[in-house]
């Protein structure tokens, strides 16, 4: 790891200094007697062997990225976002739309005046009107449960 460390230091130090410079630059391993490796651009005294390297630092696979292909990567980042954003804010209006829906289906379960009707005797029954005032409840909470799992799951394939 140090060593790739060092050679990386070497080649980038070589880049910075002179970018127009020769193509080829030579690299010596040193290895010294208790056994380190010294990597530099001059064989190093007293080493127990050394190996000379001709490297060409165009061959790097290190090159420069277009200012095009960079406002075209922050351009799809910034579409990204933006639908990120608008989905969410789809998810959050269809959470408050169910959570609403839900409320209203529970304060709907007592029978209006008028969906009751009185029975001969004693008691009363309940009138086909509530049972579909029931229904449209329930609906909507069924619609706004659907809405909620859409918006859901377009946020989820943005992501």
């Amino acid at each position: 790891m140090r060593i790739t460390l060092m050679i990386c230091l070497i080649l980038s130090s070589a880049l910075v200094a002179a970018p127009n410079a020769i193509a080829r630059t030579t690299i010596y391993k040193s290895v010294m007697p208790d056994g380190r490796v010294v990597y530099s651009e001059q064989p190093q005294s007293g080493a127990r062997t050394i190996e000379k390297s001709v490297v060409n630092i165009n061959d790097t696979g290190m090159k420069p990225i277009s200012r095009e292909v960079v406002e075209g990567t922050n351009q799809r980042a910034l579409q990204r976002s933006r639908a990120l954003d608008e989905a969410s804010k789809l998810v959050q209006a269809a959470e408050t739309e169910l959570r609403t829906a839900e409320r209203e289906r529970e304060a709907g379960r007592e029978p209006l005046p008028g969906e009751r009707l009185g029975i001969a005797g004693s008691g009363t029954r309940l009138l086909e009107e509530y049972f579909q005032r029931q229904q449209m409840l329930e609906d909507r909470v069924d619609n706004a449960r659907k809405q909620l799992e859409s918006a859901q799951q377009k946020f989820s394939n943005i992501r």
